[in-house]
This record gives C-alpha cells, sequence and structure tokens, in this order.
C-alpha cells in the first residue's frame, strides 16, 4: 500500500491550478489495506478521474471541502474553462456533479437542497442519448434515500422499486453488486416502517449476503446494514441483537472512519436509542454526549443530528420529570433547527406538547401540537403519513385529560383512519390506537366498548412476531382497570397479575415500570378492604422506585398520595395525614408539579379531615383542591364538579 495522507485544505489558485494540502500521516493502518484498494476500484469505475478527490472527501467525511471541490468544479465547467476528454461528454459530467453535491446536502442534513441538485441531475440523465441505466439506476436509489429521511416511506419504496427493476433489467450492463445489495437495504427499512418486519428482514438477509460476498468485511456499507438491521430488531423490542448489530456497526466505524466523523454520531445517538428504549437511561446518556461531542466539534453549519440528539437527551429529562432540563434541551433543539426543515420542527413542538401535558399545562401543550399538527397536515395534505396520525393522537390525548372525551375520541379516530390507510392490517401502532380508544370509553363508563377495542387490540398483538411482551402487558393492565372500574375485582387481578408476569418475563425483578402494576395490584386489595396486602405492594413499588430515582422526585409524589389513599380508608389518619403531606411537600417544590396531582391531594386531606369531623380544615383543603385544578382544567371536568359539591356538602355541616 502507498503513502498515506490526510487532506487539509484545498483552494483554486488560478483558473486551472488547484492546491491541494496534504499531511502525512504517520502511522499506516494495515487494516484498511483492503478497504482502500476496494475504494480505489470503487471509485475508479463510478467516478470520472477529476471527480476522484471530491469523492474522497465526501466518504471521510469532510463535507464542507468535498462542496468547495464540486462547486468550484461545477463553475469551471458551465464556464466551458475546462476541457474533457472522450470518456464523458459535457452534460452527463455536470449531472454527475449536481448528484455528487446532492449526497453532500444529503448527509448534512438540508434534505431540500439535495432534492433539488438531485433533480437537476435527473432532469439532464432523462434527456441523454442512449440513456444510461447505470445513472438512472443511481439517482433513483439516490433521491429515495432523500425521502427516507424526510420521512415519506411510500414515495422512497417507490423510487428504490424503480430503482431495483432498472438494475435488474439491465443487469449485463450493470455490474455493481454492492449497489444492488443497497437497493435491497433500503427496501427492508422501508417495510420495517411499514411494520412489514417479515419482508424487511428478508431483504437485509438479500443485501448482507451480497455485501458479504462482494465487499471487505470493514466496508462502510456493511455498517450502514448493520445499523439498519438494529432498527428492525430495535422496533421488535428484541433489544439484545438490537444492541449486536449496532455494535458492529460501530466496530466498522471506528475502524475505517475518523473519530469526528458524522456517521459515528450517528451510530452513537442509534445505540442511546435502544437504551432508552431497554431502560436503560445512564449508557443512553453516555452515547448522546459521545455522539454531541462530535458534532460539536464539527467546523461546519450545525448538523441536523444536532437537534435529534437535543431532542433526545430532552426526552430522558422528561423521562426522568426533570422538566426544566427537559424544556431547556427541547429548545435548544428548536433553536438549531433549519427554518426550512418543517419536519423537525414538529417533532420538537409535538415533544414540548407532550411535556406541558405531563406537568398538567393543558393549555401550551395544546398549543404545541396543534402547531405539530398544522405542520404536518402542511407537509402532508393528502393525510397519509404516520407522523400526522402521532399529531392527532397526541391532540387527543390532550382534549382527553381536559375531560373533552367527544373530542378526543374524534382525534382518535383521524388517526386511526390514517393508519389503517398506510400501515399493515396487524401494525402494532393500530394497536395502541384502540388502546387508547378503549381508555376514553372507560372514562366515560362505557365499559362495553372500553373491552371490545382493548380485546381488538390483545388479538393484534397476539400476532406480532417476535411478541412484545411490553405492549401487551399495558393492554392487560388496562383491561384490568376496566374490570377494577366495573368492582369485578377477581377479574382485574388476574388481567392485572398476567400483566406482571409478562413484564417480569421481558425485565429484572426491579425494572421502573413494576411499579405501576404493584400500585394497581394494591388498588384491588384497597377495594377490597385488605389494606395490609394493599400496603405490602405499594412498599414494592416503593422500594423499586428508590433503587432508580432521587426521594424528592415526582414519581414518589404519586406513590406517597397512594399509601395515604390506604391508610385513609384503613382509617389511620395519622399516617394518612403524613403520607398525604408527604407527596404534597414533594409537589409543591417542583415549579412544574401537575397542578391536577396537587389538587387530588389537597382533596385527599380535605376528606381525611371530613372523615375526623374536622369541616373548617376539610373546606380549607377543598377549596385548595379547586384552585390548583382551575388552573389546568375547564370549569365543567368532573374533577371540578365533584369538588363544588363537597364544598357545598361541607357547608351544611359546618
Amino acid at each position: 500500500m502507498g503513502t498515506i495522507f490526510r487532506i487539509d485544505s484545498i483552494e483554486l489558485l488560478t483558473d486551472e491550478i488547484w492546491f491541494v494540502k496534504l499531511i502525512l500521516n504517520e502511522e499506516e493502518d494495515k487494516n484498511s489495506s483492503d478497504l482502500i484498494n476496494h475504494f480505489k476500484k470503487e471509485i475508479n469505475q463510478t467516478e470520472h478521474h477529476l471527480m476522484t478527490l471530491g469523492k474522497f472527501l465526501y466518504l471521510m467525511g469532510d463535507l464542507d471541502k468535498a462542496e468547495k471541490y464540486y462547486r468550484l468544479f461545477l463553475d469551471q465547467i458551465l464556464s466551458s474553462k475546462l476541457l474533457f476528454d472522450n470518456t464523458y461528454h459535457h452534460n452527463e459530467m455536470i449531472a454527475m456533479l449536481f448528484n455528487d453535491l446532492a449526497l453532500v446536502y444529503n448527509a448534512r442534513g438540508n434534505f431540500e437542497l439535495a432534492l433539488k441538485n438531485y433533480q437537476h441531475a435527473f432532469d439532464i440523465y432523462l434527456s441523454l442519448e442512449p440513456m444510461n441505466p447505470i445513472s438512472n439506476t443511481a439517482i433513483y436509489s439516490n433521491i429515495g434515500n432523500v425521502l427516507i429521511e424526510l420521512g415519506d416511506y411510500q414515495k422512497a419504496f417507490k423510487m428504490y422499486n424503480t430503482a431495483l427493476e432498472l438494475r435488474l433489467l439491465y443487469s449485463s450492463i450493470i455490474q455493481d453488486e454492492p449497489g444492488l445489495a443497497q437497493i435491497y437495504n433500503n427496501i427492508a427499512v422501508c417495510y420495517n416502517q411499514n411494520g412489514q418486519y417479515n419482508r424487511s428482514t428478508e431483504n437485509f438477509e438479500k443485501s448482507i449476503n451480497i455485501k458479504l460476498k462482494y465487499l471487505p468485511s470493514n466496508h462502510p456499507s456493511l455498517g450502514i446494514t448493520y445499523s439498519n438491521l438494529s432498527d428492525l430488531y430495535r422496533a421488535n423490542g428484541d433489544y439484545e441483537m438490537a444492541l449486536k448489530y449496532c455494535q458492529q456497526a460501530l466496530d466498522i466505524h471506528l475502524l475505517v472512519l475518523p473519530k469526528d466523523h458524522i456517521d459515528l454520531a450517528t451510530t452513537y445517538n442509534a445505540m442511546a436509542n435502544i437504551y432508552i428504549d431497554s431502560g436503560n437511561s445512564i449508557k443512553a446518556k453516555e452515547n448522546y454526549e459521545k455522539a454531541l461531542e462530535i458534532i460539536l466539534n464539527q467546523m461546519l453549519p450545525p448538523h441536523q443530528l444536532l437537534n435529534t440528539i437535543y431532542n433526545n437527551i430532552a426526552n430522558i429529562y422528561m423521562n426522568e420529570c426533570h422538566y426544566e432540563l427537559a424544556i431547556k434541551y427541547y429548545k435548544l433543539a428548536l433553536d438549531k433547527i433549519d427554518s426550512s426543515n418543517l419536519t423537525n420542527h414538529a417533532v420538537i413542538y409535538n415533544n414540548l406538547g407532550e411535556i406541558y401535558r405531563k406537568i398538567g399545562n393543558y393549555t401550551e401543550a395544546l398549543i404545541n401540537h396543534k402547531k405539530a399538527l398544522d405542520i404536518r397536515m402542511t407537509l402532508y395534505p393528502s393525510l397519509d403519513h404516520i407522523d400526522l396520525a402521532q399529531s392527532y393522537h397526541n391532540v387527543g390525548t390532550v382534549f382527553c385529560d381536559n375531560g373533552q372525551y367527544d373530542t378526543a375520541l374524534d382525534c382518535f379516530k383521524s388517526a386511526l383512519d390514517i393508519k389503517e390507510k398506510i400501515l399493515n392490517p396487524n401494525h402494532s401502532s393500530i394497536a395502541k390506537t384502540y388502546i387508547n380508544m378503549a381508555e376514553i370509553y372507560r372514562k366515560q363508563w362505557n365499559y362495553i366498548e372500553s373491552l371490545k377495542y382493548n380485546e381488538k387490540a390483545l388479538q393484534m398483538e397476539k400476532q406480532q412476531s417476535p411478541l412484545n411482551n411490553s405492549d401487551l402487558a399495558t393492554i392487560y393492565n388496562n383491561i384490568g382497570l376496566t374490570y377494577l372500574d366495573e368492582n369485578n375485582f377477581i377479574l382485574a387481578m388476574e388481567n392485572f397479575q398476567q400483566s406482571l408476569d409478562l413484564k417480569l418475563k421481558s425485565s429484572d425483578s426491579n425494572d421502573l415500570s413494576l411499579s405501576m402494576t404493584y400500585i394497581n395490584i394494591a388498588t384491588v386489595y384497597s377495594e377490597k378492604s385488605d389494606y395490609t396486602s394493599a400496603l405490602a405492594y405499594l412498599q414494592r413499588a416503593l422500594n423499586i422506585k428508590l433503587q432508580h430515582l432521587p426521594p424528592n422526585h415526582l414519581k414518589f409524589g404519586f406513590l406517597y398520595n397512594n399509601i395515604g389513599a390506604i391508610y385513609l380508608k384503613a382509617q389511620n389518619f395519622i399516617d394518612a395525614c403524613e403520607s398525604f403531606k408527604h407527596a404534597l411537600g414533594i409537589y409543591l417544590q417542583n415549579p412544574l408539579s401537575n397542578t391536577s396531582e396537587i389538587a387530588t391531594i389537597f382533596s385527599n386531606i380535605g376528606a381525611l379531615y371530613q372523615l375526623n369531623g374536622e369541616y373548617k380544615l376539610a373546606k380549607e383543603n377543598y377549596e385548595n383542591s379547586l384552585l390548583y385544578d382551575l388552573k389546568s382544567l375547564p370549569e365543567d371536568h368532573p374533577s371540578i364538579i365533584q369538588t363544588k359539591q363537597q364544598i357545598s356538602l361541607i357547608d351544611t355541616l359546618l
């Protein structure tokens, strides 16, 4: 292998002379010899010799230098100052430059500019006689890549299929097996997004088999397929396999890419996402920080991945109930988004809506979710995109929290209409909408419809392969809540136990998600007046939370309130009062606490004093409850109506 240099800078000295500054690499990486030889062969086959430098710059992640080189080259051609050999004629060279510029813009996250340049290249290729099947196949596939980034999987799928048809039709001319492998990889990504996991797996296998046959084992293209396979297993809830393939992708990237290459940041971000889904927020933060360090050290304009990582870090803080930090990072993400990137604007508004909903600020929640919905309706006027369905779902959830159940149900039905139009009939996302509709019917005391939709969701989830124990556990939990509302304690306990068993299969005995199931089981025992068993299960929930969360965490406020409610039913007023005040202290210390939850605690304290015959203190706490509920709920909300009735009753006793 020859001497290795690193490209430091490029500038145009005169109309005909370019100055490229190279720095000698002191250590030759022997593991890279096969890969470099492959790149030499690949680029010589596909690129004009004058474009080789730009291609290497692009492959090594020097996007700014690659763009500068291609731009200067294009200007030279358009001004007719560059002489051509007989290999490429004028228009085809221009098309190649537009295509390569689009690759740079796509890698940088400027998708509109990427599409614009691909369209320029595409128009030129279509005008050429005879038609060049190699170039046309590549351009269809490349446009599909941008559409994937924009979330338009249906159009991307059409582009990839057109590329595949051309590739197979002209197989005697197009001797590019790795290119075919990448098309199969991209088709697999589309199937994965549509929930067609078996077809996705089939195409990934075709892709990997071809790549392993024709490419070096450390080729970045293999890293891409390993990364996409990781996404597939993550979507299926198989986090062990997801981490395995993500690590394989990372190993390749660490071996062949510069330490500040954007693909490394992308892989660290993907690995962090898997850790988030598997409940390991510590490992997730570590990987987000690695990704963030790479991007912040770039000398380029902020990469679109930067706002994604800020958004993901904010998600961690939101899940940990560190709401102020979450809002801070969401706003950082919003500041870093290119104004033309409406897709990511919608994502951040959506997440801000979620955090305001969690803290009970339903006005701000609705404002942000409607912003996301409006953007997505502009982006997808044909009403056929999964993100639009998500926005309808989120707006519906806020209306549900606000007690506006009919409006919420309309939103969920709009989400369902979109999902049924574009997704596989048994897609788990459709099941999730059934779960939400079931919850609305439960809150409207329509238990027959609630059980009907939960059962539909349950049957759909049972058809998934592999089974997602987490989703099944959620459905059994919700069925249990419906039976609990009907005072059918036997069936309620049976379903809560099934939920618990499924969670224990997919997580360890101290997993944080188990605490909510223990709380629900405690509620059944409480309703059966078995307060000792109820308190025992609440203690299990408390022990789990103490292992994962700081003692002033908002989730402790919720739990101590539940413990207080059990003591109250057992007429142990001293311990009940202590638990309620402990819960209240936690909520009042946090400026972003959910006002409705504070209202619930004041109401419980009011009930305690009422049972103890201390009507003045009871009225004082009921009034505090009403005050906090009115901060976030409409006056006709059932909770407010009930509190007003209690105050009126107390007035008759004073």
